[in-house]
């Protein structure tokens, strides 16, 4: 019975193609248009990256084709569509398009996650921006921050307690991520529930280990503890404070206003990878849990994804 209710809906979709037409008509024969609906910049890139994607592997759905699929996935990433709303124009169930985002986010995850690399200092130094030149910052390997992304409210207390954000107002999760001077992702963080500070999120996500001695690292005011990156004999550059006394000294508040120009990057790199507006909404509790298993939770997968198609884009620092 379901293998015929699959072969029923596999050729009503081909009629319908015939009398109306494909979503992906429309979105690949235009540019602007593969952009809006997909996050990247043309339908040849489109195109390259579903060959590189399908070269050693097969899709299990057959029902739509491999550039449909494809089109599912980016446009619930960039536009965050529900499943719902992607059935009704692929003409397809709400299962089928579930499954075939979780089937191709694993393969994304795993083949794209080599565009969130982490690059040699010579690779920095060779790539540096005019901008930290001029400003004094020349030594800086990465500039950091902390982001949110709301989610539902969990039923379980335990989990409701460590996802909420004070600072939010909401259940979140949170993730570290660095840039490199050029602003390009370089460094993403596992997720954390929102009531995990930047201290601990920090500490334990990885990205000491990969700094090297002699490297400076650019933060705000909330990564102010030095002492750990320290350790590496790394230079932590936040903003000064007045806490404790009355006001800045001059030397203080030129170097911060230097630091500001470039640190604003930062800020500039997420809201770019938050253009994939599924980061805008309120993901489900299940995007937080691992499936059969994984290593990844889907929310983990998401964001290497999303970040890996940002990375595609032009420089956010121009050289």
């Amino acid at each position: 019975m379901a293998l015929l209710e699959k072969k029923l809906e596999s050729q009503e979709k081909r009629l319908q193609d015939h009398m109306f037409g494909s979503p992906s008509d429309f979105i690949l024969n235009d540019d602007k248009h593969t952009h809006f609906y997909t996050g990247l910049p043309s339908a040849s890139v489109f195109f390259t990256l579903l060959t590189y994607l399908t070269t050693t592997w097969n899709a299990s759905s057959t029902i739509l084709t491999l550039p449909e699929q494809f089109l599912v996935v980016l446009m619930k990433l960039r536009l965050g569509l529900t499943h719902q709303n992607l059935a009704f124009r692929f003409r397809v169930s709400c299962g089928t398009v579930s499954n075939i985002f979780h089937e191709w986010l694993d393969v994304m995850a795993k083949e794209l996650q080599c565009l969130v690399r982490w690059p040699s200092r010579k690779e920095i130094r060779r790539n540096l921006p005019t901008l930290f030149k001029t400003t004094g910052f020349q030594q800086v390997r990465c500039i950091i921050d902390c982001t949110e992304v709301f989610i539902e409210r969990p039923t379980s207390l335990q989990t409701r307690a460590v996802t909420y954000s004070h600072y939010k107002s909401h259940n979140t999760v949170k993730f570290l991520v660095g840039i490199s001077p050029t602003g390009a992702f370089t460094f993403l963080s596992k997720v954390w529930g929102g009531r995990a500070s930047d201290k601990v999120i920090t500490k334990n996500s990885g990205l000491i280990d990969l700094l090297e001695q002699g490297d400076h690292v650019m933060a705000d005011r909330g990564f102010n503890f030095p002492e750990y990156f320290a350790t590496k004999c790394v230079r932590l550059h936040v903003p000064a404070s007045t806490k404790g006394r009355k006001q800045l000294t001059g030397l203080e508040v030129t170097h911060s206003r230097k630091m500001s120009r470039v640190r604003i990057h930062v800020e500039r790199a997420i809201g770019k990878l938050k253009t994939f507006r599924i980061l805008r909404n309120t993901l489900p509790v299940s995007m937080v849990k691992r499936r059969n298993d994984n290593s990844l939770c889907t929310i983990d997968k998401i964001l290497i994804v999303c970040a890996a198609l940002t990375n595609l884009g032009k420089p956010l620092v121009p050289k």
